[in-house]
């Protein structure tokens, strides 16, 4: 007679042999089920990391130095045109962003802004800010003179202190405002 110990070893045995067969599809379902978890899990992820990078990426600014003794007329990427005085400096996006229209002015400038409620144009000339949405204008921002002076041709602008220490000054067609440099 068989002691009892070997029966169940043997009623085990014969259990597992019968239940590996059964197992094998079900591993290799679960197998390829991992395999295509992981490979979707890591495609998206790359895709993710793909889009959110490339929207953090900082714009390329390019700098337009006008020479003494001449004039220089640049059209941004959304089609606003720019006239610029001898001796003067503009900084701006090689493309402008989805959200923002910003340059950066040292001397003077005629804009012609296209209009985009959405994004308004702006320009930081000697610690001064002026917004635009659509409009003609003149911006006269020189180092030595130590103040910002808007003129308006056509529409409305607004000027103000970058520093922010008052509100901004409506200008409309026919005006002209000036800000001391220190706001």
């Amino acid at each position: 007679e068989i002691p009892q110990d070997r029966r169940r070893q043997g009623m085990a045995g014969r259990v597992i042999e019968w239940l590996q067969p059964q197992l094998y599809p079900i591993r290799r379902y679960a197998a390829a089920a991992v395999l295509l978890i992981v490979c979707s899990l890591t495609y998206f992820w790359t895709q993710e990391t793909t889009i959110f990078s490339s929207s953090k990426q900082a714009p390329t600014w390019v700098t337009l130095a006008v020479e003494s003794g001449i004039h220089n007329e640049i059209t941004m990427s959304d089609g606003t045109r720019i006239r610029l005085d001898a001796g003067s400096t503009l900084q701006y996006p090689a493309e402008f962003s989805d959200d923002n229209r910003t340059v950066l002015l040292s001397g003077e400038g005629y804009f012609e802004v296209i209009s985009n409620v959405d994004k308004p144009f702006v320009i930081h000339a000697n610690e001064a800010v002026v917004k635009v949405l659509g409009t003609k204008f003149n911006v006269r921002a020189w180092e030595p003179e130590q103040r910002v002076t808007v003129a308006v041709a056509e529409g409305k602008v607004a000027l103000g202190a970058e520093t922010k220490t008052q509100e901004a000054v409506e200008i409309i067609k026919g005006q002209m405002s000036t800000l001391p440099q220190n706001g």
